[in-house]
């Protein structure tokens, strides 16, 4: 019996290592990986929405051992987080409304159990709640198309070391809430009709829930505050907390309004989860897009945390974004200006964050050298 781990929809740029894992793009017909007659038959199962197969694909295997060698359930599980990983990281470095963009359909992850050498008469393991069973699978016997809101994304530049941090996690203490997390996150990003905006808010708060160790939504502001407290309490509060601050007084009297316009969205975000009660501030997809921005960032900071991956400068600098993102009331509006180079408002708030942070670095450095000729 063999097996073969891949991600069909997504082509790494050059072969990456993360952790015993190696990850090396494939091109159906013309690779030089062993055994391309068996890959390329399993392979042949997944097409394009025209119905033409793919062209390439991201093989996945154990260094050390060969591309189809059989796995044990501890081989078995360890790909399964690293295809979290992956995608984890993967999006983390997606960009909105210009550059490549992905969503969790893109990053979908295949791991095939299969017997015979022939591509046309192989058999896949069906792993039923019943028990395992194999199915005939002969070339052609059945496709599996990409969605069609999900196009063929350019190769993928895949941040190995943060993927590597995530897949390094589960041997640590942050391991569970992270898995729990970032699955959560991923049900959260899928961009398809096969959930609905208020379910992808529900796995949105769930996943800044477990990444923020949270009991509750109701404590999901203060612990998520906590978190990221260091990274945006210099962003400057915007006037729109005024605003936000005499809805919450409506919808929740006697409760103290917000201290700071993240800690309004993170409140904001359990209103919309809830199917009664007040009406939430921002649109449930603001709260997506601000959200799809927030997590991996958060991510990043309970590894950074945990010793496993330094915060890098560009990673502070979008943390700081947030509560900016955050006081758009429509992220996805643009400027008025037909001669910005930048006209939606969300790369107007990106930009802001990056002067913000580079004025709060020149004032540590001048409170530095204050203190020091002192």
């Amino acid at each position: 019996m063999g097996a073969l781990a891949f991600f069909p929809w997504v082509t790494v740029t050059a072969p990456a290592a993360v952790g015993r894992y190696r990850l090396v793009p494939h091109r159906v017909g013309a690779s030089l990986q062993a055994e391309p007659r068996v890959v390329d038959g399993l392979l042949s199962a997944w097409t394009e929405p025209g119905g033409g197969p793919v062209e390439s694909a991201t093989l996945v295997h154990l260094a050390g051992q060969a591309l189809t060698a059989d796995l044990s359930p501890r081989d078995e599980a360890g790909l399964h987080q690293l295809a979290a990983a992956v995608a984890l990281a993967a999006l983390a470095r997606r960009s909105f409304f210009d550059g490549p963009y992905l969503n969790a359909e893109h990053l979908r992850f295949e791991l095939r159990r299969f017997t015979g050498t022939d591509p046309r008469n192989l058999q896949v393991v069906a792993r039923r709640r019943d028990g395992r069973r194999w199915v005939a699978h002969g070339t052609g016997g059945f496709r599996t198309a990409r969605p069609p809101h999900a196009p063929r994304p350019p190769p993928l530049d895949l941040d190995e070391p943060l993927a590597a941090a995530v897949a390094a996690a589960p041997g640590t203490s942050l391991g569970a809430p992270l898995l729990e997390a970032i699955a959560a996150f991923l049900a959260a990003s899928g961009d398809g009709d096969g959930i609905s905006p208020a379910g992808e808010l529900f796995f949105l708060r769930t996943a800044l829930e477990r990444i923020a160790e949270a009991p509750g939504p109701e404590d999901l502001a203060p612990r998520l505050l906590e978190l990221l407290g260091p990274f945006v309490a210099g962003a400057r509060a915007p006037r729109r907390l005024a605003t936000v601050r005499r809805l919450e007084l409506a919808a929740e009297p006697g409760r103290p309004p917000s201290a700071s316009i993240a800690e309004a969205w993170i409140r904001d975000l359990t209103r919309a989860c809830r199917s009664s009660g007040p009406p939430a501030y921002w649109a449930p997809a603001a709260h997506l897009l601000v959200g799809a921005h927030l997590f991996p960032l958060a991510v990043m900071v309970r590894l950074a945390r945990a010793g496993l991956r330094p915060l890098a400068a560009p990673d502070r600098t979008a943390l700081l974004a947030f509560p900016y993102l955050a006081a758009l009331r429509d992220p996805f509006a643009r400027r008025r200006s037909l001669a910005a180079r930048d006209p939606h408002l969300y790369g107007r708030a990106l930009q802001v964050a990056g002067r913000r942070r580079a004025q709060l670095q020149l004032a540590e450095v001048l409170e530095r050298t204050r203190g020091g000729g002192g």
